[in-house]
């Protein structure tokens, strides 16, 4: 359930994030490292974990992912804050959201078992 919540606290970390950057308030930029920084823990510990979801039957588009991440690396490196916040609200959020249900089946069936 860590993770889960983890997750749930980087999901709330990126809405405010996109929501700056939509409003182009200076406070996106202030906390988009430290947000981008996370998304990438997240993902990368995600496709690390790619293998051990396939063999329980998980279909997980791994290369999407990558994608995703490179993506988001661009916005951040051209500063295109259209491209940040369509790949964390479009892509990214959806791509956590997918991760956090395949944590909360695993932990469902832990618990019946």
């Amino acid at each position: 359930m860590e993770l889960i919540e983890r997750n749930e606290q980087v999901i709330d970390m990126m809405d405010i994030c996109i929501q700056n950057l939509w409003e182009s308030t200076g406070a996106g930029n202030k906390e988009l490292i430290s947000c981008i920084k996370k998304l990438n823990l997240v993902l990368k510990e995600f496709t690390d974990r790619v293998p051990e979801f396939q063999k329980l039957g998980v279909d997980v588009p791994e290369d999407i992912i990558l994608t995703q991440m490179k993506n988001l690396m661009t916005g951040f490196e051209k500063r295109d804050t259209v491209l940040l916040a369509d790949t964390m609200e479009y892509e990214i959020k959806n791509t956590l959201l997918f991760y956090n249900d395949i944590l909360k089946e695993l932990a469902k069936e832990q618990a019946e078992e």
